[in-house]
């Protein structure tokens, strides 16, 4: 079993931003939002923001959300791990 699950895309590994967030239990803005983090990190090459629906139960009705995400790559991961 992996920590967080890592995905193979493009040639190099990747985590998703939630599942670290929620390893990390740290506010996702705080991971993909945030210019501290990051600044140094070019979009493409080291993350790739996405916006995915999901959708979910509100009361007796189904309702779709669109949820914001980033792929990471794993040194930019790390990097955030040793940041937090």
């Amino acid at each position: 079993d992996n920590l967080i699950p890592i995905k193979y895309e493009n040639d190099r590994l990747t985590v998703s931003a939630r599942d670290l967030h929620e390893f990390l239990e740290l506010e996702l803005d705080i991971l993909i939002g945030s210019q501290n983090v990051l600044n140094g990190f070019t979009e493409g090459q080291d993350f790739n923001l996405l916006k995915n629906e999901r959708v979910q139960l509100e009361g007796n009705r189904a309702v779709t959300r669109i949820i914001d995400d980033a792929q990471l790559t794993i040194d930019m991961a790390k990097e955030i791990c040793m940041i937090q």
